[in-house]
C-alpha cells in the first residue's frame, strides 16, 4: 500500500517473510510425523514433499509455454488460476499435507508465470472475500474464558512478538552491514506472527498435541500483533526519527 516493496527495507522484509512462510511450511508437513519421529517417517515425508515439488515444477515449466492461449479470456484466466489452487491443494491432501501447503506452492507456480499481474487482479476481489471469511473463522474459534492467567499469557507473547522479534530482526539485519535506516524500518515491519501460526497451531490442535487454550491465545496474539504492525508499518519514518537519536 506504501508502495515500498522496491525499497531496501521493503525487499528486506518480503525476504525475510518468505524464507518464514517455507519454514512454516516445512514445520506442517513433519507435524504429522510427532510422536513417530523415526528416519523412515521422515523419509516418507520428504518424499511425498518431492512429489508435489516436482510436480510444481513441471506444471510451472508448461504453463510458461501453454498460457498464452488462455490469455484471450480473462474468465478463463481467472477460473484456471482457481482450478489449479484447488488441484494442489487435493493433491497435496491425498500425500498426507495440509491444504495451506497445495494451495502456497499453487500461488508459487502462478505468481512466476509472465502473466502473474493479470492473475493477481482478477483473484483480488476473492482473495479479499476469503480473507474476511478468514477472520470471521477466527473470531469464531477464539475460546475467551476471560481468565487472568489466560490474558497474562496472551500479554507476555504480545510483547515479546513486538518488541523482542523486532529487536532480534535489528542486530541480525545490523550484522549483516546494513545501515540503521534499513535495519530499523525493517524490524518495525516485522512485529507480527505470521497466519501459518494459526495453521500450524490448529494442526496441532486436530492432531491432539496441544489444546484450546494455546490456539484461543495464539488467535488473539496474531488479532493484536496485525493490529498494531499496521500502525507501525505506517507510521515508520516517524517512529524511525523519534528513535535515531538513540
Amino acid at each position: 500500500d506504501k508502495n515500498e516493496l522496491d525499497s531496501l527495507h521493503g525487499e528486506l522484509v518480503l525476504g525475510i517473510l518468505i524464507v518464514q512462510d517455507l519454514i512454516a511450511v516445512l514445520a506442517m508437513a513433519v507435524l504429522g510425523t510427532v510422536g513417530n519421529f523415526t528416519p523412515l517417517a521422515i523419509a516418507v515425508v520428504l518424499g511425498k514433499g518431492a512429489v508435489l515439488i516436482a510436480s510444481a515444477i513441471i506444471t510451472g515449466f508448461i504453463l510458461n509455454k501453454t498460457l498464452k492461449y488462455l490469455v484471450s479470456s480473462k474468465e478463463l484466466l481467472f477460473i484456471f488460476a482457481i482450478a489449479l489452487c484447488m488441484v494442489f491443494a487435493a493433491l497435496a491432501s491425498f500425500l498426507s499435507y495440509s491444504l495451506a501447503i497445495g494451495a502456497f506452492i499453487a500461488g508459487i507456480i502462478l505468481g512466476n508465470t509472465q502473466y502473474n499481474y493479470e492473475i493477481a487482479g482478477k483473484v483480488k476481489p476473492l482473495r479479499d472475500f476469503f480473507l474476511t471469511l478468514f477472520f470471521v473463522s477466527l473470531g469464531m474459534q477464539l475460546s475467551f474464558n476471560g481468565s487472568s492467567g489466560m490474558l497474562l499469557k496472551t500479554a507476555i507473547a504480545t510483547l515479546l512478538v513486538i518488541f523482542l522479534k523486532p529487536a532480534v530482526t535489528f542486530f541480525v539485519t545490523k550484522a549483516f552491514k546494513f545501515g540503521n535506516r534499513t535495519a530499523l524500518l525493517s524490524s518495525m515491519q516485522l512485529g507480527q506472527v505470521s497466519e501459518f501460526s494459526l495453521i500450524i497451531v490448529a494442526a496441532g490442535v486436530s492432531l491432539g498435541h496441544i489444546g484450546n487454550e494455546l490456539f484461543s491465545i495464539t488467535a488473539m496474539l496474531t488479532m493484536l500483533t496485525f493490529a498494531t504492525t499496521a500502525y507501525t508499518i505506517k507510521f515508520d519514518n516517524t517512529l524511525y526519527k523519534m528513535l535515531s537519536p538513540f
